[in-house]
């Protein structure tokens, strides 16, 4: 069964009418046909879209039979193209994770070191400032910070808060 077949299927199980799926994705009915007669491919965050409103995994959505694989290159490039952004995706979420773990990390125990450096020049600073003062750990800080905000870039959080990509939508 191609991708438009499933598309197709799944819309009319959900009772839907082209209408009401191109209303939901905000394309239009038109580009709900193309999809349906395999003219035209729904690009990835309409893949991710339509797997939300059908109820279904993104894999079984465009997993399609061995054939069918073969003579459609554009399936191929689809494939891979969901891949990639799977692998992204994890990547990000690893380094958010490793980054969240040094920063409280280094803040557990610098404020358990707390006792060995109260004997420094400067007495604004103390507690877990000093600790990171005295042993010249701020680096580790920025690092965390670094790897949670490429984590947040991987994953797309940062486009969709608009940090990036508004220069795309504007060349567009």
């Amino acid at each position: 069964m191609t991708l438009g077949e499933k598309i197709q299927k799944l819309r009319k199980e959900k009772q839907m009418s082209q209408e009401d799926l191109a209303e939901k994705l905000k394309v239009s009915r038109q580009t709900i046909s193309r999809w349906e007669q395999d003219q035209a491919l729904p690009d990835l965050s309409n893949i991710i879209a339509l797997g939300k409103i059908f109820s279904v995994s993104i894999d079984d959505l465009v997993q399609t039979d061995l054939e069918n694989l073969k003579d459609n290159k554009d399936t191929v490039g689809l494939a891979k193209d969901l891949y990639a952004y799977k692998m992204r995706i994890t990547f990000g979420i690893i380094l958010i994770t490793i980054g969240i773990i040094m920063a409280i990390g280094l803040s557990i125990y610098g404020s358990m070191q707390d006792s060995y450096v109260v004997m420094i020049d400067k007495p604004d600073l103390s507690g877990l400032k000093a600790f990171l003062f005295v042993n010249k750990l701020y680096w580790v800080y920025f690092l965390s910070l670094a790897l949670a905000l490429v984590g947040l870039g991987l994953t797309g959080v940062l486009n969709k808060l608009g940090v990036f990509g508004k220069k795309d939508k504007e060349e567009k």
